[in-house]
C-alpha cells in the first residue's frame, strides 16, 4: 500500500541484534561530572582524575578476558551553553583545548544551525571515557551465499503448481527465485509472493523487487479501492484523478506534524529560560504559503488555533519574504494571544537563489517568563492597558536575505517604558526559536527533494479539503440540534454561546450575549476564540488527523466586540489589557462550548498562573487542577487542562533556580465534585519565599461561579488563594 518496490531482505532477518551483540566489542565507561564554565576549569586535576579512571576500567576488561595490548581508551568533553538543556560532545584530543569554543560553535551551527560565539559562557558539564576490546571480525555468518567473483547461476524457472522451497545456504551469488517461492534460513522463513523476484547477493542477502506489470497493477487498484472507500472525489487542484492518493495524503500530513514536533525538540534543547526548557510553554507548527495552519505538534492548544492570524499579519506587513528573512512579534491584536507569547515565523522557499517561489511557512510560539510591564511575569492584575503587560513586538524582521537583525530587537526591549527584566534570556530564547525555524525548514526542504514541491504543494491542499470534510462527516452524523450555555467570570461577565448544525454539515456558533470589554485584563482577542472552538470540535471528533485551519471551513463563527473580541487601537497604551484573556477566559470559553454540547462537565476553568520576581528575574507558571467528569469517565485529577498543555516546574530547578522552596504538593482530596462519574481532584501547592519578591497569582474559579457539574452531578469546590 505504502507502494514499495525494493526491499533488502538478510540471511541474519531475525538474529539481527543477537548477532550484532555477539560481534561487538566489549567496552566499558565512565562519567567524570564537571559543571564549571570553561575559563574556571583546572584542566590538570580533571585530566589526572580521567586517568585514574581509565585505569579503573582497563582493568575491569582485562578481568573480562581482554588483553591489555587489545584494549583502547578515548575520551570526549560534554558541553554546552551555560544555562541551557542540551550538550554536545566533542572530543578530547591532546592540544585540543585551546580550540574548543571553535570546536563548539561549529558543531552547534551544523546541529541547531546558528551559534552564540561570544554571547553565551561555555559550560563542561562532564569528561566520558570509554575503553573498549578491538573489533571482531564477523566471521561464520550464518546462511552465508558464494563470495563476491562466484558464476552466477541461471535464473529459477517460476513454479505455479505448487510453491518452490529454497534453503538460503544452497543459493549462489546473482541466482534469481521468483515468486511464488518460500526461501527457509536458520532463523526466518522468507515468503515470496507472485510478482516478485529475489536475486542473491554477495553476503547471502535477496533483493527483492516488484516486477512491473504485477507491481502496476496491484498499486493502482490499492488506489481504486482506497479513493472509493473514503469516497473523496479528487479535488480540481490536483488535476487527474491518478495523481491523487489518499494514503499519501494521510502520510503527508503524519509527516509535518513530525516536522513541528522535531522543532520543538530543538527549541527545548537549545532554550535558556525555564519556562521553554523544563515547562515546555511553545507550540511549533507549518503552515502553507497563504499562513494557513497544516499541522502542528502536540504542544499547547492556544498557541496552535491563533498562530495562523499572525502568520497571515505578517504576510501582510511583509508581502514579499525573500529567501533568508524571519519575522518576530507579540502583537495580540495580530493574532498573537498575549505579550509574553512571543512567536517567530520563517518562510520557506523552494531554492535560495533568485525567482526562489513560497511554499510554506514554519513557526513556533513560546512563552517567555517576563517581557517586562509594571509586574514582573507581565500578567499583572492591576494591568488596564495593553502597554501595562509589556513590551509589543509589532512584525519586524528578525534575519533579512541572512543578515542578523535582532540588535534592532534588543534595542526595542532596552528602550521599553516598561523594559524586560532579563533581556539576555529573552534573546537567547528568541535564538532557539530561529533555530527551530531553521530546523523545520531544513526538514521541508529534505522532504520536497524526494516528494518535490508541485506535489507538497498539492497535497497540502488535500490536508485541507480532509479536515473540513472530516467535521463535516462528523456534523452530518450527530442529531441536527440547537443549544445555548453560560457561564461566568469571576467579576459576573458572562460568557454564552449558542450553537446550531443543519443538515449539510454547517455549524454555526455564535457568542452574542457575552460581555463587554472588561476593565481588566481578561479580555480575549478573536484568534484566542477561534483557538478554543478549533480546539473543541478537534475534541469532539478524536480523529487521527492533525489539527489543522481546514476545520474552520465548516463552521460560521460569530463574537461581537466585548471581552471575547477587544477592539485594537493604534498604540498600546490605548488598547485593552488580554493578558489573562489568553490563559483565563479562553478556558471559560472551552467549559460554555463542551457544556452546550453536553459532552464533559466544567474542569478546573483557570490556569492558575503563579508569577513572582524582583528587578533581577521573573518566573512563571500554571498550576494543575482536576479535569471535567464525562458521560461515562471521571475527570482526571492534577493535570493540566484544555488550554494549557504545559509542566509545572520541578522541585529541584524550582529551588536551584528561584529563592523559593516548595513545601508542600499534592492532590486536594474531595474537590472534584460528586456524582456518578465525579470531576477530577485538584491541587494545593504552597511555597516558601526566601527573599523579598512581587507576586501575583492570576487565578479564576475563586467564586461565586464553581466547575459547574452536568445531568444531575454536583459542582466541584471552589480554589483559593492564601498568603500567609
Amino acid at each position: 500500500m505504502l507502494g514499495v518496490t525494493r526491499v533488502i531482505d538478510s540471511p541474519e532477518a531475525g538474529l539481527l541484534s543477537a548477532l550484532g551483540m555477539g560481534h561487538a566489542p566489549q567496552r566499558l565507561d565512565s562519567v567524570v561530572g564537571v559543571y564549571q564554565l570553561l575559563p574556571e576549569v583546572d584542566w590538570t586535576a580533571l585530566d589526572a582524575a580521567a586517568t585514574a579512571v581509565e585505569e579503573q576500567l582497563q582493568q575491569g576488561l582485562i578481568q573480562q578476558g581482554v588483553r591489555a595490548d587489545e584494549v583502547q581508551a578515548a575520551w570526549w568533553l560534554e558541553m554546552r551553553y551555560a544555562k541551557t538543556e542540551a550538550t554536545l560532545v566533542l572530543p578530547w584530543l591532546p592540544g585540543s583545548l585551546h580550540s574548543l569554543p571553535q570546536q563548539f560553535s561549529a558543531e552547534h551551527r551544523k546541529r541547531y544551525g546558528y551559534a552564540r560565539s561570544g554571547q553565551s559562557p561555555l559550560e563542561v558539564v562532564a569528561v566520558r571515557i570509554e575503553v573498549a576490546s578491538k573489533a571482531v571480525a564477523a566471521n561464520d555468518r550464518v546462511g552465508a551465499a558464494l563470495p563476491a567473483g562466484a558464476p552466477a547461476e541461471a535464473p529459477t524457472a517460476p513454479r505455479v503448481d505448487a510453491l518452490a522451497h529454497y534453503p538460503r545456504q544452497a543459493l549462489r551469488l546473482g541466482q534469481q527465485v521468483v515468486g511464488p517461492a518460500v526461501v527457509l534460513n536458520y532463523g526466518s522463513t522468507l515468503v515470496i509472493d507472485a510478482g516478485w523476484r529475489g536475486t542473491c547477493q554477495a553476503d547471502g542477502s535477496l533483493i527483492l523487487e516488484a516486477m512491473g506489470s504485477a507491481e502496476s497493477l496491484q498499486t493502482e487498484a490499492i488506489k481504486a479501492e482506497a479513493i472509493k472507500a473514503e469516497a473523496i472525489q479528487p479535488n480540481a487542484i490536483c488535476g487527474q484523478a491518478a495523481e491523487f492518493d489518499p494514503v499519501f495524503r494521510d502520510c503527508f500530513a503524519q509527516r509535518l506534524s513530525a516536522i513541528a514536533t522535531q522543532m520543538g525538540i530543538v527549541l527545548q534543547h537549545t532554550a535558556v529560560s525555564v519556562n521553554v526548557k523544563q515547562r515546555r510553554d511553545y507550540s511549533c507548527a507549518v503552515f502553507d504559503a497563504a499562513g494557513r495552519l497544516l499541522a502542528n505538534a502536540p504542544h499547547v492548544p492556544v498557541h496552535l488555533g491563533a498562530m495562523g492570524e499572525t502568520v497571515r499579519a505578517v504576510l501582510q506587513a511583509f508581502p514579499n519574504p525573500r529567501p533568508g528573512d524571519s519575522f518576530v512579534t507579540n502583537d495580540p491584536y495580530r493574532g498573537g494571544s498575549h505579550l509574553p507569547d512571543i512567536t517567530v515565523i520563517m518562510p520557506v522557499f523552494d531554492s535560495d537563489g533568485e525567482g526562489a517561489e513560497l511554499q510554506f511557512f514554519v513557526a513556533n510560539r513560546a512563552h517567555h517568563a517576563d517581557i517586562g510591564g509594571v509586574a514582573p511575569g507581565s500578567m499583572s492584575i492591576a494591568a488596564r492597558r495593553l502597554g501595562d503587560e509589556g513590551v509589543v513586538i509589532a512584525p519586524m524582521q528578525l534575519t533579512a536575505n541572512g543578515e542578523d537583525l535582532s540588535a534592532e530587537l534588543r534595542s526595542l526591549l532596552e528602550r521599553a517604558p516598561y523594559p524586560p527584566r532579563s533581556i539576555p534570556e529573552n534573546m537567547a530564547d528568541i535564538a532557539a526559536q530561529l533555530a527551530a525555524c531553521a530546523r523545520g525548514a531544513a526538514l521541508l526542504s529534505e522532504y520536497a527533494t524526494a516528494a518535490g514541491w508541485q506535489t507538497l504543494g498539492r497535497y497540502a491542499a488535500h490536508v485541507l479539503d480532509a479536515a473540513e470534510d472530516r467535521v463535516r462527516n462528523y456534523l452530518q452524523s450527530q442529531p441536527v440540534a440547537s443549544s445555548q450555555f453560560l457561564d461566568y467570570l469571576d467579576d459576573g461577565t458572562p460568557i454564552q454561546v449558542r450553537i446550531a448544525s443543519d443538515p449539510r454539515g454547517q455549524l454555526s456558533i455564535d457568542f452574542q450575549g457575552s460581555g463587554p470589554i472588561n476593565a481588566g485584563n481578561f479580555n480575549a482577542n478573536r484568534s484566542i476564540v477561534t483557538a478554543a472552538v478549533m480546539y473543541v470540535l478537534r475534541c469532539l471528533m478524536a480523529d487521527e488527523l492533525p489539527l489543522n485551519e481546514g476545520v474552520m471551513r465548516c463552521v460560521d463563527l460569530v463574537i461581537p466586540p466585548g471581552v471575547l473580541n477587544p477592539p485594537g487601537a493604534l498604540t498600546a497604551d490605548d488598547s485593552p489589557a488580554v493578558a489573562a484573556g489568553n490563559v483565563e477566559t479562553s478556558q471559560r470559553v472551552v467549559d460554555v462550548l463542551l457544556g452546550a454540547w453536553g459532552v464533559a462537565a466544567a474542569s478546573q476553568g483557570t490556569m492558575n498562573n503563579l508569577l513572582f520576581g524582583n528587578s533581577r528575574f521573573g518566573f512563571y507558571e500554571t498550576i494543575c487542577g482536576g479535569a471535567g467528569a464525562t458521560a461515562g469517565q471521571a475527570g482526571a485529577s492534577g493535570v493540566h487542562t484544555h488550554m494549557t498543555n504545559t509542566r509545572l516546574t520541578d522541585p529541584e530547578v524550582l529551588e536551584a533556580r528561584y529563592p523559593v522552596r516548595l513545601q508542600q504538593f499534592g492532590l486536594r482530596h474531595g474537590s472534584g465534585g460528586r456524582g456518578r462519574w465525579p470531576g477530577g481532584e485538584g491541587v494545593v501547592r504552597r511555597l516558601e519565599f526566601l527573599e523579598p519578591v512581587q507576586l501575583s497569582l492570576l487565578t479564576s474559579r475563586r467564586g461565586p461561579y464553581a466547575p459547574f457539574g452536568l445531568a444531575g452531578g454536583q459542582a466541584a469546590s471552589l480554589g483559593y488563594n492564601t498568603l500567609l
